[in-house]
């Protein structure tokens, strides 16, 4: 049978433990840290895209969007537009949806927005 661990050695091996975890967060967010900052770096010293046509844009920045583009592009395409039906299948009595604020009928004819 083992002889069970001394309060010692347990407080000894738990302190270990978090001197441990504690240098691996600072490993890891020195790394992250660095990372972020040479992308920044190469960002800011990225070529700038043609005036005219892009507002003088960084390079990386216009691609970035020129993907995003393409990805609008084939969500919102025309081929995904409404169903539409023939007038022949239309409401022969159309409700109106509501009259609230006219007291009295409009004249689409000579009804004109100023």
């Amino acid at each position: 049978m083992k002889a069970p661990k001394s309060n010692k050695r347990v407080a000894e091996s738990v302190d270990k433990q978090i001197r441990r975890r504690t240098f691996l967060s600072f490993a890891v967010f020195t790394g992250l840290s660095a990372l972020a900052y040479s992308g920044w770096t190469w960002l800011r010293n990225s070529p700038r895209e043609i005036a005219g046509t892009t507002a003088g844009a960084k390079a990386p920045f216009r691609r970035a969007l020129n993907k995003s583009e393409l990805a609008f592009r084939r969500i919102f395409s025309n081929g995904h537009l409404a169903k539409t039906y023939p007038k022949s299948r239309a409401a022969k009595k159309v409700r109106p949806n509501g009259k609230i604020g006219l007291g009295q009928a409009i004249d689409t004819q000579s009804w004109m927005l100023s």
